[in-house]
């Protein structure tokens, strides 16, 4: 068989992963999906992370989904994996599961202002702009380092016609990271 010839694993959670022989992934997965031996799941999950930066990276959000799926099935206590879950449902157009999953991160690690932060991103498009307010100001206030939680906050009052109160957490954000780009175009 050519060594780089597509080849069919199953993982315990039933998900069918396409890998090419001859990777680490793949020779990771099948050490543990064909023997007894014990599965180093962190190398695992290491493994699949780059194969899912690499799909998303080549376009191929199927797969990296189906990817996503095995290294949550391996370790679904991971505020990181469930991030990269959500981003990639949030790129497919699927907000309701992206919610979900940056909920899932939110709830494993709920001092994370990125996961926080995407649920209220997804809360105001999704018409749900008063709980999105409540995220974004719990955010600032429990890391208010968090410059993306000022200018997700200072949008929504812009949209809503509340520009001083918006101009004055772009100021405030502009404070923390004066380079960053976001604050200024949004000023």
């Amino acid at each position: 068989m050519d060594q780089r010839e597509p080849r069919h694993n199953r993982i315990s959670s039933g998900i069918t992963c396409v890998l090419l022989l001859g990777t680490a992934v793949l020779l990771t997965l099948t050490a543990g999906c064909t023997s007894d031996k014990p599965v180093n799941v962190t190398a695992v999950e290491q493994c699949l992370t780059q194969s899912i930066a690499s799909e998303i990276a080549g376009g191929n959000d199927s797969q990296a989904i189906a990817l996503i799926d095995a290294a949550l099935t391996l370790n679904s206590t991971s505020p990181d994996l469930w991030i990269q879950a959500g981003e990639l449902c949030s790129l497919s157009g699927d907000e309701d599961q992206a919610l979900v999953a940056f909920r899932q991160a939110a709830s494993l690690d709920p001092a994370n202002p990125l996961a926080w932060t995407r649920c209220a991103e997804i809360l105001a498009k999704s018409g749900k702009i008063t709980e999105s307010r409540a995220a974004y100001s719990e955010v600032i206030r429990d890391h208010p380092e968090y410059v993306p939680a000022y200018a997700g906050l200072a949008g929504i009052l812009q949209e809503r016609g509340e520009d001083a109160a918006a101009l004055t957490l772009y100021e405030q954000a502009g404070n923390i990271s004066p380079n960053e780009s976001a604050i200024w175009v949004g000023k």
